[in-house]
């Protein structure tokens, strides 16, 4: 990069003591607006990837695309990458793999207590509770849909995108008290990147930084058993895997800002799953209402395996893996209420719970160059989590004769200053 233009402190005072009036303005107005801009130009920068990139120069194969890079700046050029492709090239797009993950397991976590709850309520609202014990069989089909936007912090890039799932599974009513069951799920992941801003001489961002795909298949098998007629608890377990297809999308620029080589360079890793939760309750009825207390503590982990990208550009990485863990403290109130009409019974449902993160960690990725014969490496790792924030649900459960069970529920995430999150549940349980 440029040397910064160094002012001489003598000629500036003798010049403006010559200056009066509309021309002393006229300096002011100049020099401010220098600097302004010299500021506005430090800020699309990143120093620590440019020391990065000259250390890994040094062990760059012969030869190979990535020399080719690192010499780029010919013709008496400065040595190294401009301020916009510092940014552009700084791969944190892997951060965003083991925060994606993580949230999955969390979402569901919340999914399948729904399903227990719905399956509660079908039992508690029999009359005489012997009736549910008549189809003890139970086969459910439910589709879910979550949408995520995350802010830029710091060096890691926003992102936002959808997740679809379906779930199909089954449950068994032990006897009047409890029931066991079980779920397949597939779930696909489309994450895009934000795009880069404040786009520099001779440099033009990508429409986006790039997009992950991801593809999750996990088993979850959970019970529950009414200790009384209103305390209860719950439990699950969670295993799975998760295929992911990483599209890093970035622009190099050498610091003359005379070469401009895209880079598209693309990863598969994989993941292992894991997630197991316990929660009580305790039912308050009230005629028609129900208010029902409930803890429950959640803990997953996500652990991504090292991979290497694929692309000509030379900028092409290798990335460790990393995992990440989370306990989740839940601490909420649920309402339903009953209404009884002709063609079956109705349920709302409304819900609030206060979560408190214990164990999640910032992601860290480190990552070097493929052709980089020296290995450098260069680390970055992701914001603080927010630990502290509140979900906010509602939903519906209709029963209706012949077994059939077919319910919504919508939830809300708000008070967490990085993320938005809303998530959609519908499906249909039917009893034999």
């Amino acid at each position: 990069m440029s040397p910064p233009v160094e002012w001489g402190e003598s000629s500036m005072h003798f010049q403006a003591k010559r200056r009066t009036g509309f021309a002393r303005w006229l300096w002011l107005l100049v020099l401010g607006s220098a600097l302004t801009t010299a500021t506005a130009q430090a800020q699309n920068s990143n120093p620590a990837f440019q020391t990065f990139f000259t250390t890994a120069c040094g062990g760059a194969l012969g030869g190979s695309a990535f020399e080719s890079r690192c010499t780029d700046n010919g013709g008496g050029d400065p040595t190294g990458i401009s301020g916009d492709g510092e940014v552009s090239l700084t791969p944190s797009q892997a951060i965003a793999i083991n925060e994606t993950g993580i949230g999955r397991l969390i979402s569901k976590g919340d999914q399948t207590v729904a399903v227990i709850e719905d399956t509660r309520e079908e039992f508690r609202d029999a009359d005489p509770p012997e009736i549910a014990l008549m189809n003890r069989w139970g086969l459910l089909l439910n589709g879910s849909w979550t949408g995520f936007d995350r802010d830029q912090r710091g060096s890691a890039r926003g992102y936002e995108g959808d997740t679809f799932g379906v779930q199909v599974g089954a449950d068994y009513r032990i006897n009047a008290r409890s029931f066991v069951g079980g779920f397949f799920s597939y779930e696909t992941t489309d994450t895009d990147f934000d795009q880069q801003k404040n786009n520099g001489l001779n440099f033009v961002a990508p429409s986006n930084n790039g997009n992950t795909d991801a593809d999750q298949y996990s088993l979850t098998i959970f019970g529950s058993y009414n200790i009384t007629d209103a305390l209860y608890v719950d439990a699950s377990i969670l295993g799975g895997i998760t295929k992911y297809h990483l599209t890093r999308r970035a622009v190099y620029q050498n610091a003359g800002r005379s070469t401009l080589t895209s880079v598209r360079a693309k990863g598969s890793p994989k993941a292992a799953d894991f997630a197991v939760s316990w929660g009580t309750g305790y039912d308050f009825n009230l005629q028609a209402l129900s208010l029902t207390p409930y803890l429950r503590f959640q803990y997953s982990f996500s652990d991504v395996e090292s991979y290497s990208e694929s692309d000509s550009s030379g900028m092409q990485m290798h990335f460790e893996g990393d995992r990440q863990d989370s306990l989740l403290t839940v601490v909420g109130l649920r309402g339903a209420y009953v209404l009884s009409t002709a063609w079956g019974v109705l349920l709302p449902q409304v819900r609030v719970e206060y979560e408190h993160e214990s164990l999640r960690d910032r992601v860290n990725s480190q990552s070097t160059f493929i052709e980089d014969s020296s290995r450098t490496e260069f680390s970055i790792r992701g914001p603080s989590p927010d630990r502290d924030h509140v979900n906010v649900g509602v939903g519906v459960v209709f029963v209706l004769p012949g077994g059939w069970m077919p319910f919504v529920d919508w939830e809300g995430l708000y008070g967490n200053s990085q993320l938005d999150r809303n998530q959609v549940s519908l499906g249909i349980r039917h009893e034999f």
